[in-house]
């Protein structure tokens, strides 16, 4: 739990100091907000949807997941295979899932342009035997732009509840 926690902290330092490196450079910082928040959108649609191959197409091919209760993972292949994991679990099927990044008013862009984050808060709804089961969290999102277009790079999430009620 230290180490997940220093992680996290480490990528939001990470994410600031670039932010803070890059302040000097002039871009026009509106415009790559509102592209973010467009492919965020995108995203979270597809996620909602619960559609792989849509979902993919926004994550950079060397992403990070840094997920409560589990390792790091990387690339495409071992983030479709978590994808895979959340959608296809037939001990617990997730019934819905929603996230604040649909519309967040919290993407932060550097002034160079090139990097971003966006924070804010999910919720999952997942089946069980005893009924309906709520999970709400949180997240923090990196975005990097790549050819002119904006992936994914990183996102850590977490739930709210403790351990042993979820």
């Amino acid at each position: 739990m230290k180490t997940a926690m220093l992680s996290i902290k480490q990528l939001l330092v990470t994410v600031l100091l670039t932010i803070i490196i890059f302040s000097s450079c002039s871009h026009n910082v509106a415009k790559e907000v509102a592209a973010v928040q467009a492919r965020s959108k995108a995203v979270t649609a597809a996620e909602e949807a619960q559609n792989i191959p849509e979902i993919m197409k926004y994550w950079a091919k060397d992403a990070i997941v840094q997920a409560a209760d589990m390792p790091q993972i990387q690339g495409t292949e071992a983030i479709i295979k978590l994808y895979h994991q959340i959608f296809d679990d037939t001990a617990r099927p997730l019934k819905s899932f929603t996230s604040s990044s649909i519309n967040s008013p919290n993407i932060m862009v550097a002034q160079s342009g090139d990097i971003a984050f966006d924070y804010g808060t999910n919720k999952f709804v997942w089946s069980t035997a005893n009924g309906d089961m709520l999970d709400m969290g949180k997240y923090l999102i990196v975005w990097k732009k790549i050819n002119g277009e904006w992936y994914v790079s990183a996102i850590s999430f977490t739930s709210d509840a403790p351990a042993s009620l979820r």
